[in-house]
């Protein structure tokens, strides 16, 4: 409802607070956007850093690779047999895929994407 009282200054606040709402709901429908999904991205970011990942080199030697910020290529939504997950990719030419849960706190599966 607009309101006609105080010179304008309300209705160009009630009708900014009305776009506002309608621009989050347009972010949400069409980029499926909320502040959830950032908070859960920073949340699995601040999980991974300084994590030590172990693979085995070609003669069964163990190894580690210690996950920095700039090894964190992208965090995803995933959907996979109707459950929602977030898939994380680690690293350049080592590399690996890592599911964590919907809430961004447990991790599910280590994908390792390279052989060795």
């Amino acid at each position: 409802m607009i309101s006609l009282q105080n010179e304008g200054v309300e209705v160009i606040m009630n009708i900014t607070i009305k776009y506002l709402i309608i621009c989050g709901i347009l972010c949400m429908a069409i980029f499926g956007c909320t502040n959830l999904d950032k908070s859960i991205d920073q949340k699995i970011r601040d999980d991974l850093v300084g994590k030590k990942i172990t693979y085995h080199n070609i003669a069964g030697k163990p190894i580690n690779f210690t996950v920095s910020v700039s090894d964190i290529k992208f965090i995803e939504k995933v959907e996979v047999k109707g459950e929602i997950y977030w898939k994380v990719r680690v690293g350049e030419a080592l590399m690996w895929n890592i599911y964590y849960d919907m809430d961004g706190e447990i991790i599910i599966r280590k994908e390792q994407l390279f052989v060795t």
